[in-house]
């Protein structure tokens, strides 16, 4: 009885306990927001595994608080078994601060159809707050995949429980940023992912694609190809990629995939992958027909992968044909996607054709060629424009509509707009397209890309319309008679820097007289104004119509070629260009863009030329009088003034070229023919004081030492060479000659070996740095080296990565400028390049500091040359032994040949010895590679060698005959040695210095830090409306950045013409000097001269001017710029460096003809007593 009471005690304590708790409960369920969903008890969020298909149907739970970033490791599920155990179901309760009430639920929600996952669909607030969503995979059987995830911002992933992925940054949202490689398990796999968020938009895009094991730890992933045109075997674009999950280092040196019913053989090279990183292979392939209905399953391809050309593994893998595409035949009507292979490489692009409801095939059509913002293959993208409405607009016209995205690797350059050309071109051939009505528009990088391929092509369209575009400004005078629709959005948080850019190019094109009409508009962007502006746009067009034959032509060529491209040996920007009826072929000034200003008045042009070297007048009798006299000046001067004749006129046109540059080739070969006469004229010399007959007491075939008559040739020449022989044999009997062979060979054996470690070690920098560069770019590395943006402390930028040469293997021989070339160079948003500071020095002396191959020659074997033939004449005169020569009737000229003769194969044999010894411990080394083009070079050097040693030998010869001492001969050639290699040199050098004074480096720096100093000081004396926030020191950088951009690329230009011409002066004023010459020759052989120099950096800074406008982004006070480099300098042919060479080496030639007819006419004076 009592334990029951004490029982009933218990029962009613619990009770009275458990009402107040319970009604709590009730009291928060009813304070609950009213966007929660009723509690469910169902599960929810499952998802079968479909390979590179968005995951949609997702559980999501949020906001939770981030309280300086720090809610992103707080477990905020920790009362359902935490983020590692938790399994949500609909309606799942969590506690969380950061919303009225205290608690939130997880709730289904779909993602957008083009797979984003929108977190700003839960409740307020949407700032500086983490959330959840989750769902389960399910797969038939275990398998290796690859996780793909992109996020706005920070991401966290745990699958089944395990923490796969954390990644901490501030970044919009892109699909497959993230790529993880992961095992899924044969059954429901549990997936969460936390997302935070610090402002601006937040979501997530989230699928998963199969993966291929290569080898343990390692995987393939994501190979695809297309898009491919039907029925016609190409060239398809094709992606690949690798995944190094292990923790060391990964070397694969090429894939390579076996032919199939789609594709043919092929390879594509990796290198070397960090540990935890993904590479993917951009690459191409050559497909086979493929029918228009390609198989929708996925095709097995078996690929292997070689390490040192042996084989790793060979596996079989899923790839994709993303997109099979039809041919434009003229059939079509309405909307449709074909394709078309580009002249330019042979890579089949994807373009979008609309005719308009009312077309007809008898009516001529206005086109619209639309260039869209994406830069992409996917024919998903092509119909950007037609979402804002342009169907409607396009039919009320009555307007063709053609569109075409920018290349995924490049986008809108100055080469990929000729796909555009093509595109063009096959439109005009299917369908009557009026040619006088051809318009040009895009928006955004599709505008940007308008202004490129409309400035660079003028009279092809009747006018364009850029919306939000950013175009080259060398090239704004192209535009001269294309009229130019300009429209900008300025948003909040926009671009100022690009706005600038926006209103400069307004600004330029008014200052040339350009017909423009400008418009802004206030607080939104392109995309929230586009569907308003179709109206104005196709209004402003219809008042044009194509000027063909204008009267006034302006045009400018703009940095035709883009290194980008590199791997396009001649494109139609390379040979000439021009626009209406002018073309240009350039000059050969590297540095200056070159342009055209003509104008017809009446019968007479005037033209106005810079950095031209030849144009063409396409003369049309719509322009001008063509039976009449006509007049051309050319900057001030008469280039033609007479009357064509009737052979010149064709259906009444005729074109006039006008040459402003003497070919190069015309001296060339004035030198040459100048060579070859001073060559006959000595060799006549000679000869002239021989009689047809003469007895020489040279020994018989049968060994008596009686006299035979010879014709004198054959005498001559045996003579030489019993005279050679004997030199040679009384040089390979001495110490000296082994003493040479021993130097040679320690000179040229050390110098290969430390040149070969120098070039090695920056091989290694070199691959550094371009690993580092591709780290970024493929996302390993996102925002990881801030550089505090000085004066604010809130603002920040990536560091930017230092673009440093590939070395130049032929610098193993002829280093030359080839250490100022190899130093670092970084370009940042602040300027256009920077430079690793090295002090000015005298190139040829800093040359003299490198033991290489030109340094063992120029230095130590000149002297050898002189010391091996000072006591040849003079010495032979002392012992007594030339008398005995003359007196055995051997002719003076048959003593000198052979004597020079014999002596210089004995002192070149030593040096060709060491060499070959040289060249033979190099092809050992397996990091040295030598290309046909480099052999090819080095037997040059080689060549250009013999010739420097002989000239030093044959000088030798000349003072030896010259004095009648040995010790007196010893000291002139001493002295004629250090006046030649080491005084004459130098001093021309200083002395074309002060003739033509040059600013240095430092200098130059200091006059552009008071430019930009100048800049700021003006710059805080104007005062932005509603930019009143960036006014600070260190952000203030960004808004006059466009104005110091500019300036210091003139002051840049300016620089390096006036060290071309100091260049040339210098060369000019030394290379009287037998080192001099060369030292240049060698250089321009190799590749290591200052006009190589200038190359380098004319295409550094090229390339840097074709990488479009930094994009900034404003991330928690945050401001950041990615910078990355895909730079790769292309050397020039040796044809073009012995072309540069050419006039060192005659010149060399000349000196040795010289000093040996000098030495001639001295020895036959020479009194033997």
């Amino acid at each position: 009885m009592k334990q029951q009471m004490i029982s009933l005690i218990i029962l009613y304590v619990a009770v009275l306990w458990t009402i107040p708790v319970l009604a709590q409960v009730e009291e928060q369920s009813s304070k609950m927001p009213s966007y929660l969903p009723a509690p469910q008890s169902r599960q929810a969020g499952v998802s079968t595994f479909k390979p590179n298909q968005f995951i949609t149907q997702w559980l999501i739970c949020g906001p939770f608080p981030n309280p300086d970033n720090a809610g992103r490791n707080i477990d905020y599920l920790t009362n359902a078994g935490g983020e590692t155990l938790i399994r949500p179901k609909v309606g799942m309760v969590h506690p969380s601060a950061a919303v009225p009430g205290g608690m939130v639920k997880w709730q289904e929600v779909s993602a957008y159809a083009h797979g984003f996952l929108d977190f700003m669909r839960l409740p307020l607030p949407h700032e500086r707050v983490v959330a959840y969503t989750f769902c389960y995979l399910k797969v038939p059987q275990a398998m290796d995949v690859i996780l793909k995830i992109g996020s706005d911002d920070g991401v966290k992933v745990w699958l089944n429980g395990n923490l796969v992925h954390d990644k901490d940054v501030g970044r919009p949202a892109r699909p497959d940023e993230d790529r993880i490689p992961a095992r899924l398990l044969d059954r429901e796999n549990a997936l969460l992912i936390k997302v935070d968020q610090s402002i601006g938009g937040w979501g997530l895009y989230f699928r998963v694609s199969p993966a291929f094991p290569l080898e343990k730890g390692v995987f393939l992933a994501d190979a695809k190809f297309g898009p491919v045109l039907a029925g016609i075997g190409g060239i398809a674009s094709a992606t690949l990629s690798i995944f190094n999950a292990k923790d060391t280092p990964l070397v694969v040196d090429k894939i390579e995939w076996e032919e199939n019913d789609w594709m043919e053989t092929g390879n594509v090279s990796i290198g070397e992958l960090d540990s935890q990183s993904v590479q993917t292979l951009r690459f191409q392939i050559k497909n086979k027909p493929i029918p228009a209905l390609a198989p929708s399953e996925p095709i097995q391809i078996y690929v292997s992968a070689y390490r040192k050309d042996a084989q790793i593994n060979r596996i079989s893998i899923t790839a994709y044909i993303t997109d099979v595409l039809l041919q434009l035949d003229g059939e079509e009507r309405g909307r449709a996607i074909r394709g078309f292979k580009a002249n330019l490489d042979g890579v089949v692009r994807p373009y979008l054709i609309y005719l308009p409801a009312n077309y007809t095939p008898k009516q001529r059509l206005p086109l619209l060629v639309a260039l869209n913002p994406p830069y992409s293959d996917e024919p998903d993208e092509l119909d950007v424009y037609f979402n804002y409405g342009l169907t409607q607009y396009a039919d009320t016209a009555g307007f063709a509509v053609m569109c075409l995205n920018g290349r995924p690797e490049t986008g809108w350059d100055k080469l990929t707009i000729y796909d555009a050309l093509d595109a063009l071109a096959i439109m005009q051939s299917c369908f009557p397209i009026d040619v006088d009505r051809i318009y040009l528009f895009g928006a955004g990088s599709g505008g940007d890309g308008t202004y490129k391929l409309g400035l660079q092509h003028p009279d092809l369209f009747a006018a364009m319309a850029a919306v939000e575009g950013v175009g080259p400004t060398d090239l704004a005078k192209n535009a001269l008679n294309l009229p130019q629709y300009i429209v900008n959005g300025v948003w909040p948080g926009a671009n100022y820097n690009e706005l600038q850019s926006f209103r400069k190019m307004v600004r330029l094109f008014s200052s040339y007289g350009c017909t423009l009409k400008h418009k802004e508009y206030p607080d939104i962007k392109w995309t929230d104004f586009l569907s308003k502006e179709w109206e104005p746009i196709f209004n402003w067009f219809r008042q044009y119509r194509r000027v063909v034959y204008p009267k006034k032509v302006s045009y400018s060529t703009g940095q035709l070629v883009s290194d980008s491209a590199d791997r396009l040996a001649e494109t139609p920007a390379t040979t000439s260009a021009g626009a209406y009826w002018v073309r240009i072929k350039p000059g050969k000034d590297a540095h200056t863009i070159p342009q055209i200003d003509a104008t017809i008045s009446g019968n007479s042009i005037d033209v106005a030329t810079v950095n031209v070297k030849q144009y063409a007048l396409l003369l049309n009798s719509q322009l001008l009088v063509l039976n009449a006299p006509i007049t051309v000046r050319t900057n001030g001067k008469m280039s033609f003034s007479e009357q064509l004749s009737k052979k010149a006129i064709k259906d009444n046109e005729a074109t006039l070229i006008i040459n402003l540059e003497p070919k190069r080739m015309t001296w060339v070969f004035a030198v040459i023919v100048g060579f070859v006469v001073l060559v006959g004229i000595v060799f006549a010399c000679l000869r002239l004081i021989k009689i047809k007959s003469q007895t020489h007491p040279f020994p018989s075939k049968g060994g008596e030492a009686e006299p035979e008559e010879l014709p004198t040739l054959t005498a001559g020449f045996r003579g030489i060479w019993l005279i050679a022989m004997k030199e040679l044999r009384s040089q390979l009997l001495t110490e000296k000659f082994m003493l040479t062979t021993l130097l040679c060979l320690g000179m040229v054996l050390m110098s290969f070996w430390l040149m070969t470690h120098d070039y090695q070690e920056r091989l290694t920098n070199y691959s550094l740095s371009l690993k580092k560069s591709k780290n970024l770019y493929s996302g390993n590395l996102y925002w990881y080296d801030l550089e505090p943006n000085h004066g604010t402390g809130k603002g920040a930028y990536i560091r930017p990565t230092p673009i440093i040469k590939a070395p130049n293997v032929m610098s193993i021989f002829v280093q030359g400028l080839e250490r100022r070339m190899s130093r670092p160079v970084y370009y940042s948003l602040h300027q256009e390049v920077e430079f690793d500071d090295i002090p000015y020095t005298n190139f040829l002396i800093d040359m003299y500091a490198t033991p290489d191959l030109m340094y063992i020659v120029q230095i130590a074997m000149s002297l050898l040359a002189l010391l091996f033939v000072f006591q040849s004449i003079c010495g032979e005169r002392e012992k007594g032994t030339l008398r005995l020569m003359l007196a055995n009737a051997v002719p003076r000229d048959i003593i000198l040949l052979g004597k020079w003769v014999g002596g210089y194969i004995g002192l070149v044999i030593p040096f060709l010895l060491a060499m070959g010894v040289g060249m033979l411990a190099l092809n050992l080394m397996p990091s040295i590679s030598l290309s046909t083009e480099h052999w090819i070079r080095l037997t040059w050097l080689l060549f250009a060698s013999l010739l420097y040693l002989s000239t030093f030998f044959t000088l030798g010869i000349l003072i030896s005959t010259l004095t009648k001492q040995t010790i007196t001969s010893f000291l002139v050639s001493l002295f004629a040695w250090v006046m030649l290699v080491l005084v004459l040199p130098n001093t021309g050098t200083l002395l074309a210095r002060e003739l033509k004074p040059i600013e240095s480096m430092q200098q130059l720096q200091v006059k552009k830090d008071l430019m930009k100093r100048q800049m700021e000081d003006e710059h805080f004396k104007v005062q932005h409306s509603g930019w009143y926030w960036f006014q600070t020191y260190g952000l203030m950088n960004f808004e006059i950045w466009p104005n110091l951009r500019d300036a210091t690329w003139k002051l840049d230009a300016d620089h390096r013409r006036r060290t071309q011409q100091l260049a040339e002066y210098t060369r000019m004023l030394t290379r009287l000097s037998p080192a001099a010459a060369y030292a240049y020759a060698m250089m321009d052989i190799a590749g290591t001269n200052i006009s190589d120099e200038l190359a380098y950096y004319d295409q550094l800074r090229r390339y840097i001017r074709n990488q479009p406008q930094e994009a900034l982004q404003f991330v928690s006070n945050m401001l950041f710029t990615h910078q990355t480099w895909n730079f790769h300098y292309t050397l020039a042919q040796w044809q073009e460096g012995f072309s540069r060479a050419l006039i060192d080496l005659l010149l060399l030639v000349l000196l040795n003809v010289i000093f040996f007819l000098g030495a001639y006419l001295a020895f036959i004076r020479y009194q033997v007593t």
